[in-house]
């Protein structure tokens, strides 16, 4: 946690910096100046995600929010990541735990319908964000077809995400995340 914070802070030092020498009146709303206020927010909500306290957390969830509502696919899948049921997922478990959101000790799955509303929310953005192609949202929403979380069970409709997954992934040449896709299609056969 504390090498991905530093990795982070660098990451924002070295983008301060290229900024600077790009100079450009922040004043000006061009679409490349909101391009670049914008990166610069999303750097600074990810920081405070990968913070060990509440406070900081729910501030840069705060700032994925306002991101998101801006179709900003990286703070969609930020938000994804903090509220869907992703069990495998460390970081995922981490801001859970951080954000006290009361999950089930054995799966890591939210236990509030509240939260997975949203889970399932933001899950529906990203894949409409990224026009289909954003394969982990595709593959994570397939398991609240699976299981009935949210929304009532559905195996063809899991299994057409899953499909979907599986192609997207191959595009993006994510072979560790294709073998996952694999994996949960042959269990569900």
């Amino acid at each position: 946690s504390i090498f991905i914070l530093v990795i982070l802070v660098v990451r924002f030092i070295v983008f301060m910096y290229n900024k600077s020498t790009f100079t450009p009146s922040l004043d000006n709303k061009t679409p490349e100046n909101i391009m670049v206020n914008d990166s610069i927010e999303y750097e600074k909500a990810l920081i405070l995600l990968y913070s060990d306290t509440k406070d900081s957390i729910e501030v840069g969830l705060t700032k994925m929010k306002t991101l998101a509502e801006k179709d900003n696919q990286e703070a969609i899948l930020q938000l994804v990541k903090t509220y869907a049921w992703i069990p495998t997922d460390d970081e995922s478990i981490r801001r859970k735990r951080v954000l006290e959101i009361e999950v089930d000790p054995e799966t890591q799955m939210p236990k509030s319908l509240e939260i997975n509303r949203n889970a399932f929310e933001w899950l529906n953005k990203a894949i409409q964000v990224s026009d289909s192609s954003d394969y982990r949202s595709l593959y994570w929403q397939s398991f609240y077809y699976l299981n009935g979380i949210y929304v009532n069970a559905d195996m063809n409709m899991a299994k057409r995400l899953l499909y979907k997954s599986k192609d997207q992934s191959i595009k993006a040449g994510d072979d560790v995340f294709m073998e996952k896709i694999n994996k949960t299609l042959q269990q569900i056969k």
